[in-house]
């Protein structure tokens, strides 16, 4: 189990954009047992055998405009035999969201 972190200082839109389910290496949905709470996305479709990506997210003390965001990926790759070439490559392409919604 690979576990990410990324943070990000973003304004209304970059949040808005970060609390939309992705669709570029991985395809989100929220979260079934989440739903009224939109921080927390799972595995539509990817190569992955688990993954679940997660916000935390915090006003910034010193402009309230800004937010400062934790973005958490857990997941576990669904090539076992290939997971020492492909690990760092997804782990890389995982934390750089595509807004085209194109493969990397």
């Amino acid at each position: 189990m690979t576990i990410v972190r990324v943070d990000h200082h973003v304004d209304e839109a970059g949040l808005a954009l970060l609390r939309t389910p992705r669709n570029d290496m991985v395809a989100e949905r929220v979260e079934d047992s989440a739903a009224k709470n939109a921080d927390r996305f799972e595995l539509l479709d990817g190569p992955f055998e688990s993954y679940e990506r997660t916000l935390a997210v915090a006003a910034d003390q010193q402009d309230p405009s800004r937010f400062r965001v934790t973005e958490t990926f857990t997941y576990r790759e669904a090539v076992p035999f290939w997971r020492f070439a492909t690990h760092f490559p997804i782990k890389w392409s995982i934390t750089r969201r595509r807004d085209d919604n194109a493969q990397p």
